[in-house]
């Protein structure tokens, strides 16, 4: 896996903003409301570890590890379990304000972690977009059942996946699952996993290898 390091939050999103105006994306603004859960309570914002050797990340992406990274440092420092259960209602409230206008993304930057596929025969895809965050299928049909993250083995994606590589860094589209707990699907089976190392559920539309 290749190294992550730690960049100021102000030059992440500098680079992140001008790469997606260079590239004609769409970019959300970084904000207190929508970058940090309790920024308003006067808490440090904490800068997400890019990708060493990526490109620079779009404007979205970036906003969106601020505010998941932001919310596990002060988890982390909670004073108790009754505080660290508020940060994570924090964290889905702000979560939904980022995506109140939708759960697709386009051209995030990451490095793939799994690729595999079930009993089925379908494809299983994890892409990690920073240290310990990750956009993912399900890896069993039960899981997958209503949601159809899952690659179908006829698919375009299935075939151009197939001639990849973990730890290959890609981009990536596709939409998130809105989930009821966290706003945004997620599969940890506890309140810390879920506020420490993130997996969130993902339904991949494209993935170019960079």
């Amino acid at each position: 896996m290749k190294t992550f390091l730690k960049a100021g939050v102000g030059v992440l999103i500098l680079i992140a903003v001008g790469a997606a105006i260079a590239g004609g994306g769409k970019a959300k603004p970084v904000s207190a409301s929508n970058a940090s859960p309790v920024a308003a309570a006067g808490a440090p914002v904490v800068s997400p570890p890019p990708l060493s050797s990526a490109p620079a990340m779009p404007a979205d992406q970036a906003a969106f590890l601020v505010l998941i990274e932001d919310a596990r440092a002060q988890y982390n420092g909670a004073a108790n379990d009754m505080a660290a259960g508020g940060l994570r209602a924090a964290r889905r409230d702000a979560l939904c304000r980022m995506f109140a206008n939708g759960y697709a993304v386009r051209n995030w930057v990451g490095q793939i972690t799994t690729l595999s596929s079930n009993s089925d025969g379908k494809g299983v895809l994890a892409v990690q977009v920073a240290k310990d965050v990750e956009l993912k299928t399900w890896n069993n049909a039960l899981s997958d059942i209503s949601d159809h993250t899952l690659l179908d083995p006829s698919s375009p994606l299935f075939a151009k996946l197939s001639q990849m590589s973990k730890n290959a860094t890609v981009t990536v589209s596709g939409r998130f699952l809105k989930g009821k707990t966290d706003c945004l699907a997620e599969s940890s089976l506890s309140q810390a996993g879920s506020m420490r190392s993130p997996e969130f559920i993902f339904v991949f539309s494209d993935v170019q290898r960079l």
